[in-house]
């Protein structure tokens, strides 16, 4: 792959991967990032990286959120069972 399509490819497969934990998780990917990967496909290098690379930072903190809140349900449940 030339070098210059490299940071492009990386932030794409970024992407897929965090489709995939969606996947593994059984949850449907956010109608939002999914249609924000539309509108970047649409873009032109540079930008179309930077706005993959931007998108991927949203959704790691939103797969962030979500674990953290699962965390703290399995802990509250966790918690209230042991009274």
């Amino acid at each position: 792959m030339p070098v210059p399509e490299q940071p492009y490819a990386l932030a794409l497969g970024r992407i897929d991967l965090f489709r995939s934990f969606y996947r593994m998780q059984g949850l449907p990917f956010p109608a939002q990032f999914a249609e924000e990967l539309e509108r970047i496909a649409t873009l032109h290098d540079p930008m179309r990286t930077v706005a993959l690379d931007a998108l991927n930072d949203k959704i790691l903190g939103s797969l962030t959120k979500q674990m953290v809140d699962q965390i703290a349900v399995a802990h509250l449940s966790f918690t209230l069972r042991s009274y």
